[in-house]
């Protein structure tokens, strides 16, 4: 049927609240991270949820994107880290395409979502047009040491979030020194 499905990936139903919520701490644990010089648990996978709703035929796709990563802050990461962060990189940026398209016109063209196996899960909301609804939430850190990933991560956050105007997002975004 041209559907993606992806290895390792578990279809599961739930018989109650509780079981929902053993079934989301087992998919946790199952999380790729590894040290790295930014952050001692970073996230080196996408986690995909999707809650299909059987009565209403509704369904709730939650995605918990790895971060972005800075060359400059992997020079020193192994082979493998390097080339994760570039996947990682890679499949981000297809999302904010496949986002940026969706603002743009009535429907997200397939070459689009065929970027990334992220986007090729994703493609369903994107097929979906006017049913779909995109919120991005975006965990930042608090410390000023992390202020260039903070900053980063919400142009990121931007971008998704179907600004588009990516010139003006990293003007508001800019570091502003006091005078």
């Amino acid at each position: 049927d041209g559907s993606f499905f992806a290895e390792g990936a578990k279809l599961l139903y739930p018989k109650d609240a509780g079981d929902l919520c053993r079934i989301v701490r087992e998919a946790h644990a199952r999380r790729a991270t590894c040290a790295t010089e930014a952050n001692s648990v970073s996230s080196r996978s996408h986690a995909l949820c999707t809650l299909r709703l059987l009565k209403s035929q509704g369904q709730l796709t939650l995605a918990d994107c790895a971060g972005t990563e800075r060359k400059k802050d992997s020079m020193y990461h192994s082979k493998e880290r390097q080339q994760e962060a570039a996947e990682i990189n890679s499949s981000l940026h297809a999302l904010k395409e496949c986002v940026r398209q969706a603002a743009l016109r009535a429907r997200v063209p397939a070459h689009a979502y065929r970027a990334s196996a992220l986007t090729k899960l994703l493609s369903g909301a994107f097929a979906r047009e006017d049913a779909s609804k995109l919120a991005v939430i975006c965990t930042v850190s608090p410390c000023a040491s992390d202020t260039e990933h903070t900053l980063a991560t919400l142009r990121t956050g931007m971008a998704l979030g179907g600004r588009g105007n990516e010139k003006e997002d990293r003007e508001q975004l800019s570091l502003r020194r006091p005078a």
